[in-house]
């Protein structure tokens, strides 16, 4: 869920797709004040395990069902090393704002307004 915190810089973590054809991209947008799965970010803080534990949680899953593996920018970069690999992406306040903006910008006043993250986080999927 996003919070109604806004950070002042975009908070993502894309990974690049590979696939065989797929014409719906293995896509897993997750949306919270910070990224969870930054290494040295606010989200590493121990208070934040729960809430990492169940990203990845969901990953592995999506990943099993897909058959695919969530890789670095790096790592899908080395195309051989990694020839399958799904995107997971954070997006924060800022970055849920630009891709409304993106999107449909006439929802970003909704989108501003909005005191509560989780409902923050509905307008931005």
């Amino acid at each position: 869920s996003t919070s109604s915190t806004t950070s002042t810089r975009p908070t993502t973590t894309t990974h690049t797709s590979v696939r065989d054809g797929s014409r719906i991209p293995h896509r897993l947008v997750f949306m919270h004040r910070f990224d969870l799965l930054a290494p040295d970010g606010e989200g590493a803080s121990h208070k934040w395990d729960l809430f990492r534990a169940n990203v990845l949680s969901t990953v592995g899953l999506y990943s099993a069902h897909w058959n695919e593996t969530a890789c670095s920018s790096e790592g899908s970069l080395a195309g051989a090393a990694l020839p399958r690999c799904m995107t997971v992406r954070f997006l924060n306040d800022t970055g849920c704002r630009e891709a409304i903006r993106l999107a449909e910008h006439r929802l970003v006043r909704f989108f501003d307004k909005e005191p509560k993250g989780k409902f923050k986080a509905d307008i931005c999927r």
